[in-house]
C-alpha cells in the first residue's frame, strides 16, 4: 500500500507512457528535429584555422517518450529552443580542435533534459574545401539507462 505525501513532498510528475503489455508492440519515439543551424565556432587545429571563426551547421534529432495527448501549452512538452540556445552557447564558450569535440559536446548537452533518450548530431564545417559543401561528423548517443535496457 502506498503512504499518503508529507506535507514537504511532491509527487513526482513523468511524461514516459505507461508501460506497455506483454506482446505489445512498442510505440516509435516523438521526435524533435533542429535542421540546418547555422553559427561560427572557433574551431580547427591547423595554422590557418587558429584564432578565427569558421562557418559551421548543425542537423539535431532528438527521440523522446511518445506522447498520448498534447494540451497546446509549451510547459506540457520539450521547449525545442533550448536546443539551439545549448549549442550556440557552447560553441561560443571555447576553441574546439576537433569536429569530433564539438559534436560529442553537442550530443551530451541535448541528452541533459530529463525525457530525451537518444540524440543523432550532425555536425559540419561549411568551407573547409573549395569543392566540396562541407565535412561532417555524426554521433549518435542514448542516455546509459537506456543503452543498458537495450543491451542483450
Amino acid at each position: 500500500m502506498e503512504q499518503p505525501l508529507g506535507p514537504h513532498e511532491t509527487a513526482a510528475v513523468t511524461q514516459q507512457p505507461p508501460p506497455a503489455p506483454a506482446g505489445a508492440e512498442t510505440p516509435e519515439p516523438d521526435r524533435i528535429h533542429l535542421i540546418d543551424l547555422r553559427f561560427a565556432a572557433r574551431i580547427g587545429v591547423h595554422d590557418h584555422e587558429q584564432g578565427r571563426q569558421q562557418a559551421m551547421a548543425v542537423d539535431i534529432e532528438i527521440e523522446l517518450p511518445p506522447r498520448t495527448r498534447i494540451d497546446d501549452r509549451i510547459t506540457s512538452v520539450v521547449d525545442y529552443d533550448r536546443f539551439r540556445q545549448a549549442v550556440l552557447h557552447l560553441a561560443a564558450s571555447r576553441h574546439f580542435n576537433l569536429l569530433e569535440t564539438l559534436t560529442e559536446e553537442i550530443a551530451r548537452a541535448c541528452l541533459t533534459p530529463v525525457p530525451v533518450g537518444r540524440v543523432r548530431v550532425r555536425c559540419r564545417k561549411l568551407h573547409v574545401f573549395p569543392d566540396a559543401g562541407g565535412v561532417a561528423y555524426e554521433v549518435v548517443r542514448s542516455k546509459p539507462d537506456r543503452q543498458a535496457a537495450a543491451a542483450p
